[in-house]
């Protein structure tokens, strides 16, 4: 842990905020791209490789959406004080909305450290934070890491509860949902999905499965807002330590053509509802306790004798 900036959470308010046009020059810097012909060319996804596998890891908001996003988090990000706070905001929101189609990591590490230090980032860290493998030693801003997973998790599960006023206990995640296995065999061609369904539905279905932030939220929802709450018990599975999943091998046999347009709907609308739920966590007063563990989980690892 970094005791240099533990001990500063009490400096006054950041002066100088991050702008849109700063992430797209230290975008276009990290990727050597003339920053005058740069722009928000994000419109892929995260995906999970090794040397034997590559499986989606985490699918960020639609690409249309993600100007807006973007924009929102800046704007939210000027109701935060605390500049570690606003910080790990920043950079966390970057990852998750994924507005370029490359370096959004290294744009996270710098506009995390840009807005700590107020634009002076000492040259020895800006080195380090612009190399992708030493960078995430330093700080690792991946929304993938399963402590936020969790807390998404937690969250939505409530707001379901009190949208459907129901006494609702939702697994603990989703599990299984095509032809195969082993998940780096999954794909949009081995999942179980109706005959007639084409390659966009059988891709929209791959998506939803394979998402362990926004898929079991997006199916609970969808199951929801047809009345079918019964299948989401019938197909919920204990595990010998007292978790529970979800099965999907068994639940996808139950889906129409219409349920996977429903579904794609929802995720949509899901994966942005991920973006506010960091806005909320970060700018609302309730929730200041959770965006301090949170804050203190994304803390870098800073020698002693850093200047930050």
């Amino acid at each position: 842990m970094n005791h240099n900036i533990e001990n500063k959470n009490e400096q006054s308010k950041i002066t100088h905020n991050i702008t849109l046009d700063e992430l797209i020059a230290i975008n276009a810097k990290v990727r050597d791209i003339d920053p005058d012909i740069h722009y928000l060319d994000g419109a892929g996804q995260i995906n999970e490789t090794s040397m034997t596998f590559n499986v989606l890891a985490y699918l960020p908001p639609l690409p249309e959406n993600r100007r807006q996003l973007i924009e929102d988090i800046l704007e939210n990000a000027e109701l935060i004080e605390d500049k570690e706070s606003k910080a790990t905001y920043i950079g966390i929101c970057i990852n998750a909305i994924h507005p370029f189609n490359d370096g959004n990591g290294r744009t996270s590490r710098y506009a995390y450290f840009r807005t700590l230090s107020d634009g002076k980032i000492p040259q020895n860290i800006e080195e380090k934070i612009l190399r992708n493998s030493e960078g995430r030693k330093i700080v690792d801003l991946n929304p993938q890491r399963i402590h936020i997973r969790k807390l998404f998790n937690n969250y939505i599960e409530k707001i379901i509860i009190n949208e459907i006023e129901k006494d609702l206990t939702m697994p603990d995640r989703i599990c299984g949902g095509f032809y195969a296995d082993f998940v780096d065999d999954y794909s949009y061609e081995n999942v179980i999905a109706p005959p007639e369904s084409t390659r966009e539905m059988r891709q929209a279905l791959y998506e939803i499965f394979t998402d362990r932030y926004c898929g079991l939220a997006t199916i609970v929802r969808s199951l929801m807002a047809t009345n079918r709450e019964e299948l989401l018990i019938v197909f919920t599975k204990q595990t010998p330590n007292n978790g529970s999943f979800l099965n999907l091998d068994e639940l996808a046999r139950e889906l129409t053509v219409d349920d996977i347009s429903l579904l794609y709907d929802t995720h949509v609308r899901m994966r942005d509802e991920y973006i506010k739920f960091l806005q909320k966590i970060f700018t609302l007063p309730e929730y200041a306790n959770l965006s301090k563990e949170i804050t203190r989980f994304y803390r870098p690892n800073l020698p002693e004798d850093s200047m930050i």
